[in-house]
């Protein structure tokens, strides 16, 4: 489904185009692209959601819109990048969710924040899409972190969401993208897309923990075209090298 390009990864569902850009994308290539500013946040590893507003970075980790033209964006580095796209209202969300956010549950804070604004004659038909993120054979943890990681789901399993260290016993391999799965699924969002990249293993993309704090980040984008989509248009700035 995902078109992969020299600057990352891309989709469009009819409603919204899904983009997770690798670290050779910028948040300037993009909103030059579009010609125009698009939405980011002041991320804080928090359970925050707003309603997206471009003319200035809001605090929070998560935001939505549904007017056309209005780019949500999120930069990640291990975190995942949750978007979500709503066929039936015209909705779209992004969502920065690191570990710290998994552990919140921001992805039900977020959606409590959205329908205590939002009535709907038909409820959202959301398809949640997981982009690049750090996966479970590198997501080195201590136990206390497991712990808070898989208190945020009901299953009782905790065997399934992780797996032994080898050798030091006060540590653990977590699998957020089967805990952050389970959680969609608590929040009855089924339709889930998954792009499979380890942004730790991949070094087209930025990952934090592999680079030892780098200053790098992955730009993902959901947005809603004005207009009719221009794939041709995207797929050639995609392929182009600077």
């Amino acid at each position: 489904m995902f078109q992969k390009t020299q600057k990352g990864l891309w989709h469009y569902n009819g409603l919204h185009l899904i983009f997770y850009g690798n670290s050779s994308v910028s948040k300037t290539d993009l909103e030059n692209f579009f010609g125009h500013k698009l939405c980011s946040l002041h991320q804080t590893h928090s359970d925050i959601a707003v309603e997206a507003f471009c003319d200035e970075e809001l605090k929070g980790d998560a935001h939505f819109s549904d007017r056309p033209g209005e780019g949500l964006l999120i930069k990640t580095a291990d975190c995942i990048p949750l978007l979500m796209s709503d066929v039936q209202n015209g909705y779209a969300f992004a969502i920065h969710a690191g570990w710290r956010g998994v552990a919140q549950k921001i992805l039900e804070s977020s959606l409590d924040t959205f329908f205590s604004s939002h009535l709907f004659e038909a409820p959202p038909r959301w398809t949640a899409y997981l982009g690049p993120h750090i996966h479970h054979q590198s997501f080195e943890v201590g136990t206390d972190v497991a712990n808070e990681i898989l208190n945020s789901i009901k299953d009782q399993d905790r065997i399934a969401y992780q797996t032994p260290h080898p050798t030091e016993k006060n540590k653990v391999f977590v699998d957020l993208n089967k805990v952050m799965r389970r959680q969609l699924l608590e929040n009855s969002i089924t339709n889930i897309e998954d792009v499979t990249v380890d942004t730790f293993t991949s070094p087209e993309f930025a990952s934090y923990r592999r680079d030892k704090g780098s200053k790098h980040r992955n730009w993902s984008l959901i947005y809603k075209p004005r207009g009719d989509f221009q794939s041709k248009k995207w797929s050639e700035f995609l392929d182009t090298s600077y």
